[in-house]
């Protein structure tokens, strides 16, 4: 599947965002050093996440849909990752710039999410269709709870 230069754009800005960011929490001192904690601690949980996605994914393979696992419980757990990765920043650097930088990055994993679940439903079909509605897109919390409630789906 041919991906469109939109992706390449996103892909650009947080690559940037990245790069932005890890040089401005290295040379700025934090203003009030409590929230660097706030920002490890969701910095660990973004990289467990990572880590589950991904091994998930080499078990499972993406030639068929993946809904199992992490898959089960949101849709995207690899931007989520990314998501609450790039928010730890903000804890991490306290600076204004790494706050812009944050949210551009924030938003483009968005809308990477949003063509994914497109590309997806291109890929899948309506398999896929019937995924986006029982499982959430990132709401962890919500996928928890569905499921515990209904733990055979």
């Amino acid at each position: 599947m041919k991906r469109p230069i939109v992706d390449y754009v996103l892909m650009s800005v947080v690559v940037t965002s990245l790069v932005v960011n890890t040089i401005f929490i290295n040379i700025t001192p934090p203003v009030i050093k409590a929230l660097v904690y706030v920002g490890l601690v969701l910095l660990g949980i973004g990289i467990l996440l990572l880590i589950i996605a991904i091994v998930t994914l080499r078990q499972k393979g993406t030639a068929k849909l993946v809904d199992t696992g992490i898959y089960g419980i949101v849709r995207h757990p690899i931007y989520l990752a990314a998501m609450i990765m790039f928010f730890s920043h903000i804890f991490l650097g306290q600076h204004l710039v790494v706050l812009v930088s944050t949210a551009a990055a924030i938003a483009c994993c968005y809308v990477s999410m949003v063509s994914g679940d497109q590309q997806n439903i291109e890929k899948f079909g309506d398999d896929y269709v019937q995924y986006m509605k029982r499982v959430p897109c990132m709401n962890f919390i919500a996928g928890m709870a569905r499921k515990i409630s209904s733990p055979e789906k």
